[in-house]
């Protein structure tokens, strides 16, 4: 206890007193006319948005940078009917979505998430340093005619709560929300900016500090640059090249694409130059390298950005 505190009771703290009082009545009293998202949803989607079903997409961590192409996308269609709200102070809150937004206490409003700056992070969306501003959390409001759509937008948080990529729809016509968050999805794969690039991804790619993913230059490398017996190039084009310049003939006649290439053999044998030279001749498929020490069951998760980002 300070010495300040041990003193007698003083005149000029009952006047400190009611300063504080004083400042504790305006800052509640203020606080009744600040937005919070429970009104800004409710003025916008109408009252009976608290009985409003809610839609739930949710995407892996690395397809943010896609989810955020097909954001893009549906904002563009909307124009000034769209308007994109930051969200503050959700940071170590926990999980949260949209429904807590609505039914949020207005006494409690500067102690939760609240309306506030855009924040964006930029991902990487092509070779040579391209990226893309992608939204880390916002609410996103909507108009088309009648219809009156709100959605909660929150990418991957490594040092909170969420790892995915989640977006909440809450709209005037129920069917509304679910075609919007199915078209989404639709754009999300539409836009994928992995499709036909080079990727590689590190050993704490799906781990908790976030995606390592990276989007490299594809390599130029002609067949006279790789030097290998004849056998062993003819069975490397025909597996690989082949199939993907005959897919629409293979598909028609009811074959399948999947094709799996064992390169093995000790160092200097030409394993990296036969990937490097795969690489360089196929144009459409992406690509996808893994360290050269591999990572359990990474192989296995990456099977999935592969899949959706095939030709």
């Amino acid at each position: 206890m300070s010495m300040d505190d041990q003193a007698p009771p003083q005149i000029s703290d009952v006047g400190r007193y009611g300063r504080y009082l004083l400042h504790r009545f305006v800052a509640k009293a203020r606080t009744v006319d600040q937005q919070t998202f429970r009104s800004l949803i409710g003025d916008h989607v109408g009252p009976a948005v608290h009985d409003l079903p809610v839609t739930l997409e949710q995407w892996p961590a690395y397809e943010h940078v896609n989810v955020q192409g097909a954001l893009d996308v549906v904002l563009e269609e909307h124009g000034d009917d769209a308007r994109v709200i930051g969200v503050a102070g959700h940071r170590h809150q926990g999980p949260f979505g949209i429904a807590d937004l609505l039914g949020q206490d207005p006494a409690y409003a500067m102690h939760g998430p609240r309306p506030g700056n855009v924040t964006r992070v930029s991902l990487p969306s092509g070779p040579g340093g391209q990226t893309r501003e992608c939204l880390r959390i916002a609410v996103i409001l909507l108009a088309d005619g009648a219809d009156r759509t709100a959605l909660l937008l929150r990418g991957p948080d490594p040092e909170g709560h969420s790892q995915d990529v989640s977006v909440e729809i809450v709209s005037t016509r129920p069917q509304r929300a679910e075609e919007l968050g199915r078209r989404l999805r639709d754009l999300a794969l539409e836009h994928n900016v992995y499709r036909g690039q080079v990727v590689s991804f590190g050993r704490s790619m799906f781990g908790e500090r976030g995606s390592l993913l990276r989007i490299h230059e594809r390599p130029a490398m002609s067949a006279d640059e790789l030097i290998l017996p004849a056998s062993t190039f003819d069975d490397l084009r025909r597996q690989v090249v082949g199939v993907a310049r005959n897919s629409e003939r293979l598909r028609a006649a009811g074959q399948h694409l999947k094709r799996g290439l064992l390169l093995y053999g000790p160092p200097g044998v030409g394993k990296t130059h036969s990937v490097r030279y795969l690489i360089s001749a196929l144009v459409a498929p992406p690509s996808w390298s893994s360290p050269a020490r591999p990572c359990t069951g990474s192989a296995r998760r990456a099977r999935s950005p592969a899949r959706c980002s095939r030709p």
